[in-house]
């Protein structure tokens, strides 16, 4: 199977999003306690992407 890298866009925040609030859920990469919203993130993004 061959894999391909890009860098993430503003579109993919959702799934982003879901993948964290997963490691949130399951308590497996996080020290968040509660899921968090995409609306949360998005600051974030913008200041992280480019």
């Amino acid at each position: 199977m061959r894999f391909m890298h890009r860098e993430a866009v503003h579109e993919d925040l959702p799934r982003i999003v879901e993948i964290y609030n997963h490691a949130v859920a399951t308590r497996e990469s996080s020290c968040d306690l509660e899921p968090i919203p995409v609306s949360a993130r998005d600051d974030w993004f913008r200041k992280h992407s480019g």
